[in-house]
C-alpha cells in the first residue's frame, strides 16, 4: 500500500484506527460493570477478546515505525520522546486526575489529588501505555546505537524470557514484567513486521489475514481457559498480524469513508489522552436522561470516545498556525502540526 503525499504509511494509520476504536469500545464496555450495570456474557466475552491483543498492537506498531529511521542522535531522540511521550503523559495525568479528584460522584472510580504525586511510578489507568513506551524506547535507542542486528534478536528474545520469569514466578512489580513483554513486543514489529509487511501482507494479505484470524481465535480461547502466558501471548501477536493484515486488505484514503477512518489513526495518541473524559460525560448525560443501559452505555460512550476527542485534535491542528506548533506540543498532543488526510 502506498503512501499519502505527506509520507504517511496508510495502512499504519488504518491499523492505529482499529486499534483505538478497540481501546475506546474496550474501556466503554468495562465502564459497563464500573456503573453496576448488567454486564452480560456477551459483553464481558467481547471484553477479553478485545484486550487479548489491542495494546500489544499498539507497541507493534510503535515498534515499525521506530524502525523505519532508527534515531541514532540522542538529542534527536530525547526531543521526540520528551513531545511525544513525556510531555502527553504528565499532562494527560494531571487533567484526568484533577477531573476524578474535583468530580468524586461523577466517575466511577474516585481518585485524590495525591495520585499526581506517584505519576512517577504509579501511571493512573490508561496512561501506564505511554509510561511503558517511554522505558521501552529507552531500551531499544541504547540497544540501536550499537548498530548490531543480532543483538537486536538477543534483546528480544532476553525481553520476553524476563517477562515470562518474572510474571510465571510473581516475582518482581508486575510493571517491570509488564515494560519487559511489551517491549518484547515493540521488538517485534521493529524487526519482523517490516519483512511480513513487505514480503508478505503486500502480495497475500487476505489469506494471511484469514489465517491470522483463526489462529488469533484459537489461541484466545485457549487464552480464556487458563492455558497460560504462552496462549496470552499468541493471542496477541496472532490478533495484531489480524488487524495489521485487515489495515492491508483495505483500499488508498481517498473517499471521505476512508480519509475519516485513516484520520483516527493519524489521531490515535490524541483520541487515546483524550477520550475518556468525553466517554463519562457521555455516561451522565444517559443517567440524567433516564436513557442510560448496557447498550446505550457501550453505543454513545464509544461514539463520544472517539469523535469528541477527534474533532479536538482537527481543531488544534486547524488553530496550528495560528498559535504555533509550540502549543500544540505543550496541550500534549504529539508532534504534528497539520492533518495528512483532512484539509
Amino acid at each position: 500500500m502506498a503512501k499519502t503525499p505527506g509520507q504517511r504509511i496508510v495502512w499504519v494509520d488504518y491499523a492505529r484506527a482499529i486499534g483505538i476504536v478497540l481501546v475506546v469500545a474496550g474501556h466503554a464496555n468495562r465502564a459497563v460493570e464500573r456503573s453496576g450495570l448488567d454486564w452480560s456474557e456477551g459483553l464481558r466475552l467481547a471484553d477479553a477478546l478485545i484486550y487479548s491483543f489491542h495494546m500489544p498492537l499498539f507497541f507493534v506498531l510503535a515498534g515499525f515505525v521506530a524502525g523505519l529511521r532508527r534515531e541514532t542522535d540522542t538529542a534527536a531522540f530525547a526531543r521526540q520522546t520528551f513531545w511525544g511521550i513525556v510531555v502527553p503523559y504528565l499532562v494527560w495525568s494531571a487533567i484526568w486526575i484533577g477531573l476524578k479528584a474535583s468530580l468524586p460522584g461523577v466517575v466511577n472510580v474516585p481518585i485524590g489529588f495525591d495520585a499526581l504525586l506517584a505519576i512517577a511510578w504509579s501511571p493512573v489507568e490508561h496512561f501506564w501505555f505511554l509510561y511503558h513506551l517511554f522505558f521501552i524506547r529507552i531500551l531499544w535507542f541504547v540497544v540501536g546505537k550499537s548498530g548490531s542486528r543480532a543483538l537486536d534478536w538477543a534483546f528480544v528474545a532476553i525481553l520476553a524470557v524476563a517477562a515470562i520469569v518474572l510474571k510465571t514466578s510473581g516475582a518482581g512489580p508486575e510493571i517491570v514484567s509488564g515494560i519487559l513483554l511489551n517491549g518484547a513486543y515493540y521488538g517485534v514489529g521493529l524487526l519482523v513486521l517490516p519483512a511480513l509487511a513487505g514480503a508478505v501482507l503486500s502480495r497475500a494479505a487476505a489469506p494471511v489475514t484469514a489465517i491470522a484470524t483463526v489462529a488469533w481465535l484459537g489461541a484466545a480461547f485457549l487464552a480464556l481457559s487458563d492455558f497460560g502466558l504462552a496462549a496470552v501471548v499468541a493471542a496477541a501477536l496472532t490478533g495484531s498480524a489480524m488487524a495489521i493484515g485487515a489495515a492491508f486488505l483495505l483500499p488508498e484514503a481517498r473517499g471521505t469513508a476512508l480519509r475519516l477512518f485513516a484520520f483516527l489513526g493519524e489521531a490515535s495518541l490524541a483520541i487515546y489522552v483524550m477520550h475518556l473524559p468525553f466517554a463519562a460525560a457521555a455516561r451522565v448525560v444517559l443517567q440524567k436522561a433516564g436513557l442510560l443501559d448496557a447498550t446505550t452505555l457501550v453505543v454513545f460512550g464509544t461514539l463520544a470516545g472517539l469523535v469528541l476527542p477527534a474533532i479536538a485534535y482537527y481543531l488544534a491542528l486547524r488553530l496550528a498556525p495560528a498559535v504555533g506548533p509550540l502549543a500544540i506540543r505543550l496541550a500534549g498532543l504529539g508532534t504534528a502540526t497539520r492533518s495528512r488526510y483532512l484539509a
